[in-house]
């Protein structure tokens, strides 16, 4: 499945990988609003705060694929540790899943704006 289309959950495709980016921070939020013991909360906190690394590096116009791989492995351990629902332990999967594909095919980063003078 491709990133750059609109998911169930609305995530826009207008910027595939903020789109993304957004869908597994929101997953990871729903699953820490669930979660109960102190060390799998840890666990979801580290997991969001390397997604949140990988986007001020993309939105900074920078891949940042040590950020990526750092996300997808502390997301990995999420949904490896953690006891979670069915449902959303196959929502992370899948985020993984594209997470992973964004890895191993990046996509182009945006133009820089022009900055001309008048």
């Amino acid at each position: 499945m491709s990133i750059a289309n609109r998911d169930s959950r609305g995530a826009s495709a207008s910027d595939p990988v903020n789109a993304l980016i957004d869908r597994t921070d929101n997953d990871l939020e729903r699953v820490r609003s669930f979660a109960r013991a102190p060390h799998e909360i840890h666990r979801i906190l580290a997991a969001r705060a390397d997604v949140a690394q990988f986007r001020q590096q993309w939105n900074s116009g920078t891949f940042g694929d040590g950020e990526l791989a750092e996300a997808i492995a502390q997301i990995r351990i999420v949904v490896n540790r953690n006891l979670l629902d069915a449902h959303d332990r196959d929502r992370l999967v899948e985020d993984l899943a594209r997470l992973q594909d964004l890895r191993t095919h990046p996509p182009r980063l945006p133009a820089a704006p022009a900055t001309g003078a008048a």
